[in-house]
């Protein structure tokens, strides 16, 4: 939904709209067109005694409307509560450079990476997990069921039987650490991702998932610095800018390039020395050559694009090869259990 908000506040103001009819004329439109589902749940809000005419409506409609209720702030401090920290920088990068509409597109591009990014993560990653939960499930309930045809222990099965029904009963036992303790892991990465910082920091940004979630902050970063370059700011005001609106993770990074800046270095070498090794190893060279060069704003922003494009790919491949993998241990998973039930039916008959 949020792509489709700066796509057509992006359209009218490109076609010379203020910002504050733009969002009138989004506000309007969008509210003109409900699906079946926001009707019934708008008679029904108001058959309940609702005040509101309507409750339901299009999220582009809803954010116009709060944009509207603040339209002498700028944009990305109109919308603080609905945007994530990243699309606020692109925003702020816009309004301070004097060009919201190319902050606007930039701000839709950026969404359309991470939609493609989280769309791949999802389908490689969701399918592939529910069928390792559903294995666990079937161990956990082949444990349960041993008492049952009289077995105990794994004497009398073969090693491949004897190994099945250990980790069954190892899942079966310590349900919690088999089952919650992955979910808890996984669940804390997830977390830490834009919270976490030190150096602890800096050698988990080498492995999944923080590798990622570096490489792709830092074109984002590179994004927003680039524009405030292009519009002609200092280099400590850009950062500063950037810095307001960062979480713990991003804002070390910015901070330690300020702190290099002070000392006389570019922001290039700045973040090199400050040894986080971001935005990317592999983009540090290139800040710091083409940052020296005329018209290096336009050439990074190029490159920032490009990197997340790489990025998506690089995505995509993992999450197909995860998935091949899972795929691969499911199915050698059910013909372990296979095998394992086919001698437990033997063995009770005996």
């Amino acid at each position: 939904m949020r792509i489709n908000f700066y796509r057509t506040l992006h359209q009218y103001e490109k076609a010379g709209r203020s910002k504050k009819r733009a969002l009138q004329s989004m506000r309007d439109t969008y509210s003109a067109y409900l699906t079946v589902r926001q009707r019934i749940g708008n008679w029904l809000y108001q058959r309940f005694g609702g005040r509101k005419k309507l409750a339901f409506r299009p999220v582009p409609a809803i954010v116009a409307e709060e944009a509207l209720t603040k339209v002498d702030q700028p944009l990305h401090e109109a919308l603080a509560d609905w945007l994530p920290e990243s699309e606020l920088a692109v925003l702020e990068a816009g309004e301070v450079s004097g060009d919201p509409v190319q902050s606007l597109d930039m701000a839709k591009r950026l969404v359309e990476r991470q939609t493609q990014m989280w769309g791949s993560l999802v389908s490689g990653f969701s399918y592939p997990l529910l069928l390792i939960a559903g294995v666990m499930a079937v161990l956990y309930g082949l444990a349960g069921e041993l008492p049952n045809v009289n077995v105990s222990g794994v004497s009398g099965f073969s090693p491949i039987a004897a190994f099945v029904i250990g980790a069954a009963e190892f899942v079966y036992v310590y349900w919690f650490i088999s089952i919650c303790g992955p979910i808890a892991l996984i669940a804390i990465a997830i977390l830490s991702l834009p919270r976490w910082t030190g150096r602890g920091r800096i050698l988990a940004d080498h492995i999944a998932p923080w590798s990622y979630y570096r490489r792709i902050h830092g074109a984002m970063f590179l994004f927003s610095y680039c524009v405030l370059q292009k519009s002609g700011s200092p280099v400590l005001k850009s950062l500063a800018v950037l810095a307001r609106s960062a979480n713990p993770y991003l804002k070390s990074r910015i901070h330690a390039a300020m702190y290099g800046v002070r000392q006389g270095y570019k922001v290039g070498q700045a973040l090199r020395l400050a040894g986080h090794n971001f935005p990317d190893r592999e983009a540090l060279p290139v800040l710091e050559d083409i940052g020296s060069l005329q018209g290096s704003a336009d050439a990074l922003i190029e490159y920032a694009e490009g990197w997340l494009e790489d990025t998506v790919k690089l995505i995509e491949q993992i999450s197909k090869r995860f998935n091949a993998f899972a795929k691969t241990w499911i199915i050698i998973w059910i013909a372990l259990i296979a095998v394992t039930l086919l001698e437990i039916i033997q063995h009770s008959y005996k």
